[in-house]
C-alpha cells in the first residue's frame, strides 16, 4: 500500500524495500518483480527513474534474472492504455542492458520487440522523437549478439533509411551506425548507405551535436571499407569543405582521421594540380584571346542561308538533360547527391592550403603536416584537448600537487583509488602570465603554447 501513497518519500522507501527483498529473499519474487517494474509508469518522473535505476542495479546482482526481467517488462510495455513515457522509461531500461555472446536468445527477443515499437511509431508518423532514438540505441546494442537476425533486420532497411532523412541529426546517426552494422556483418556495404552518409555530412546540426566523436569514428569506418577510390576522394573533399564551419576542436580531429586514412590509402589527398584535369603541356601563357562577333546582319544573313526551308523550328524544352560526358560535368560537382559521380578525383584539395593558414596554431599545423605528405602522430583526444575550455584553464594555472614519500612497503599505493598526472614538462610547467614563462625562447614553447607566448 506504501507504493500507492500519495507522499512522494513513502512511495520510495516502498520501491528501495520491494528492491531489497526481491534482491535478497527468494519468497514472492514474482509479485515483488511486478510491483517494482509497475513503478515505471508512476506520475512522478523521480519515482519511474529511480525505478529503472533499481532494476539495472537488479540485473547486475542476478545476472539469471535477465530473462524474467525482461519478459515482465514486456508485458509492461504491451498494456492497452500504458502512458507514453512508462513505455520510454521501459524501452531506455532494456536498451541499457548488458549482454553476452551467450545470450543471443535474448537479444533476438529484444530485437523484436524494438521492431514492433518501431513500426507502430513510423505508422503512426511519431519518428522524430525520444523514443525513437531509444529504440535505434537498443537495436544497435542487442545487434551483435543476435546470430542470425540478419534477414529480418534486411526486410527493414527501407524504413530505416526514411528515417535517416527523417529525424534529427542523433537519430539519424544513430539510424547509420545500425545500417552499417548490418552490410558490414555482410560483407556488402551499399551505395544507397553512402549517399545517406555523404548527405549527412552536411547537416547544420554537426556544429552543435554532442555526438560528433561517434560520427567521425562511423565516417572513418565507412572510408576505410570502401573499395572505389573515387568516392573515398569524395568523402575527404567534402570533410575539407566542412571544416572552416566548424569548431576548430571538431577540425583537428577530421585532420587527424585523414592523418588514419592516409596510411591506409597513400594516395587518397591529392595535392597536384594535375589532379585537376590539367595538361602539362598545354598553353599556359596568361595572353588572353578574342574573336569577334558576327555582325548583327551579317549573322541574319548566314542563318538564312543555312536554313532549310522543308524544317520546322524546333522549340526548346524546358527540362535540360545533361550527360555525363558534356561540359561542365567533366569537372568536380559539390551539388551531386552520388559521391561516386561528383568527379572529386579531377579536383586537387585545395581546402588543404587554406586550413594550413588556419588561426589556430594546431589545425594549422595539422594541415601542414598533411601538405607534406607526413603521418599525423597525436595520442590524445582533438575534441576534447583543443575545446575552449582547455584554453581557459591555461588562465588559471595551479602548481600540481606533490606526491607524499610514501615507503613502498606500506601497501598504501595500491589501495588508492586516484591516479595522479605525471608532472608537466618544459614550458608546460611555467603558468603563462608568469616572468619565466615569457623568457623562454619561441623554439622551446609547443605549438598550441604560442598564442599564449
Amino acid at each position: 500500500m506504501m507504493s500507492k501513497d500519495t507522499i512522494q518519500a513513502a512511495k520510495q522507501k516502498a520501491i528501495s524495500t520491494v528492491y531489497e527483498l526481491l534482491a535478497d529473499k527468494p519468497e514472492q519474487e514474482q509479485l515483488l518483480l511486478s510491483m517494482l517494474v509497475n513503478k515505471l509508469g508512476d506520475p512522478d518522473y523521480k519515482l519511474a527513474a529511480k525505478s529503472t535505476h533499481l532494476l539495472s542495479r537488479l540485473v547486475d546482482k542476478h545476472p539469471n534474472m535477465k530473462a524474467v526481467v525482461v519478459a515482465e517488462v514486456e508485458r509492461l510495455l504491451y498494456r492497452p492504455n500504458i502512458a507514453k513515457r512508462a513505455q520510454y522509461y521501459g524501452v531506455c531500461f532494456l536498451n541499457q542492458l548488458m549482454l553476452s555472446e551467450e545470450e543471443s536468445e535474448l537479444a533476438i527477443k529484444l530485437i523484436r520487440l524494438y521492431f514492433s515499437f518501431f513500426k507502430a511509431f513510423v505508422k503512426r508518423g511519431e519518428v522524430d522523437s525520444k523514443m525513437m532514438s531509444g529504440l535505434l540505441s537498443g537495436v544497435n546494442r542487442a545487434y551483435p549478439y543476435a546470430k542470425g537476425e540478419e534477414k529480418f533486420i534486411s526486410e527493414q532497411m527501407d524504413t530505416l533509411y526514411k528515417i535517416v532523412h527523417l529525424v534529427n541529426f542523433n537519430t539519424s546517426l544513430q539510424a547509420l551506425m545500425l545500417l552499417y552494422q548490418v552490410m558490414d556483418s555482410s560483407q556488402n556495404v551499399s551505395d544507397r548507405y553512402y549517399v545517406a552518409l555523404y548527405k549527412k555530412m552536411i547537416d547544420p546540426a554537426l556544429c552543435t551535436s554532442a555526438r560528433q566523436a561517434m560520427f567521425l569514428n562511423l565516417l572513418f569506418k565507412s572510408i576505410k571499407k570502401d573499395v572505389a577510390d573515387r568516392r573515398v576522394k569524395a568523402f575527404i573533399k567534402r570533410l575539407l569543405q566542412i571544416c572552416p564551419f566548424q569548431s576548430p576542436q571538431f577540425t583537428c580531429a577530421a585532420l587527424v582521421l585523414l592523418g588514419e586514412v592516409i596510411k591506409i590509402q597513400p594516395h587518397a589527398i591529392l595535392t597536384q594540380h594535375k589532379s585537376m584535369g590539367f595538361d602539362d603541356n598545354e598553353d599556359d601563357d596568361e595572353e588572353e584571346h578574342f574573336t569577334d562577333l558576327p555582325a548583327p546582319d551579317e549573322d541574319v544573313v548566314l542563318m538564312k542561308q543555312e536554313e532549310p526551308k522543308d524544317v520546322k523550328p524546333v522549340i526548346p524544352s524546358s527540362w535540360i538533360h545533361k550527360s555525363i560526358g558534356q561540359g561542365h560535368s567533366m569537372f568536380y560537382n559539390p551539388s551531386v547527391r552520388n559521391p561516386l559521380h561528383c568527379r572529386a578525383e579531377q579536383e586537387c584539395m585545395w581546402e588543404l592550403e587554406k586550413l594550413a593558414a588556419h588561426f589556430h596554431p594546431s589545425v594549422a599545423l595539422f594541415a601542414q603536416t598533411l601538405l607534406k605528405g607526413e603521418p599525423i602522430t597525436y595520442g590524445g583526444d582533438p575534441l576534447h584537448d583543443f575545446t575552449t575550455i582547455r584554453f581557459l584553464e591555461r588562465f588559471v594555472y595551479k602548481n600540481p600537487k606533490q606526491q607524499q614519500n610514501i615507503p613502498e612497503n606500506s601497501g598504501i599505493l595500491s589501495k588508492t583509488k586516484t591516479k595522479r598526472r605525471d608532472p608537466l614538462t618544459g614550458a608546460r610547467k611555467f603558468a603563462v602570465n608568469s616572468k619565466s614563462f615569457l623568457e623562454k625562447d619561441e623554439s622551446e614553447i609547443p605549438v598550441e603554447e604560442k598564442f599564449f607566448h
